[in-house]
């Protein structure tokens, strides 16, 4: 991945945090350290050790978690709302514009968990919102404190989510409107659409043509690539680069 390119994904992470850290929070009554003042200690901890631990057994999983938060905090009346949580049809996840958008489990494991430690107390928009911050943190962007007491949605909205989460097809302009109404720029707008790529380094089979079979492809300048094995490539294990769009 070009320097330019890991300067886009780290500075639209950096977005999406200011997203989460700056949305609504008088309209809200959104509080740092929330529920240690509700005498629920240690949710925040909480959060992070169990989705980290989908972050390390899933490669995918702290993308698809970015990605998650996004998708809620543009959708909503509220915006971050947990809103993309409620299932059925004509629901959020209905919309085309959330297709691909997976591991809701990781939100409900931890739903759950907080259940049994503070009964009714911790949000799934919260949750969403910590494991996003989360994701950021572990992708090595900044770790930073975001405040809490978001209130769980009633109602969720294909159509809404078609009209605001913007297509792959969208013309630039489209995008600038979509991002304008949350304040940012044209540039900070261009950043949250870096993170939609985001680099792991793997242990993964490299795989290259074999070049009895053909040597001209040894000069072909997409070498190495990735692909299913066959008779007809020749295999070895290699620490590779790859980019999990979400």
């Amino acid at each position: 991945m070009g320097s330019w390119r890991a300067w886009l994904v780290a500075a639209g992470m950096v977005v999406m945090v200011t997203m989460l850290t700056s949305e609504s929070v008088v309209e809200a009554q959104l509080q740092y350290g929330y529920y240690d003042q509700l005498g629920c200690r240690g949710v925040e901890d909480r959060v992070r050790t169990l989705v980290r631990r989908s972050y390390v057994t899933d490669v995918t999983a702290s993308a698809a978690m970015l990605r998650l938060a996004f998708h809620d905090c543009q959708v909503g009346p509220g915006g971050c709302d947990g809103s993309i949580m409620i299932e059925g049809n004509g629901r959020e996840m209905s919309s085309d514009g959330n297709f691909g958008v997976k591991r809701l489990d990781i939100i409900n494991s931890v739903k759950s968990d907080m259940e049994q430690m503070c009964p009714n107390t911790v949000s799934c928009a919260d949750i969403i919102a910590l494991a996003g911050r989360d994701a950021v943190a572990f992708n090595g962007g900044p770790d930073i404190r975001i405040p809490l007491g978001r209130k769980d949605a009633d109602t969720s909205s294909a159509a809404e989510a078609d009209s605001k989460l913007p297509p792959a097809t969208s013309t630039v302009d489209r995008v600038l409107s979509v991002f304008a109404p949350f304040g940012l720029t044209p540039q900070e707008s261009v950043a949250m659409l870096g993170t939609h790529i985001l680099q792991q380094t793997l242990s993964f089979r490299f795989t290259y043509p074999n070049p009895s079979h053909n040597p001209t492809l040894l000069s072909s300048p997409s070498l190495p690539i990735l692909s299913p094995l066959s008779p007809n490539l020749q295999h070895t294990e290699a620490c590779i680069i790859w980019a999990i769009p979400i």
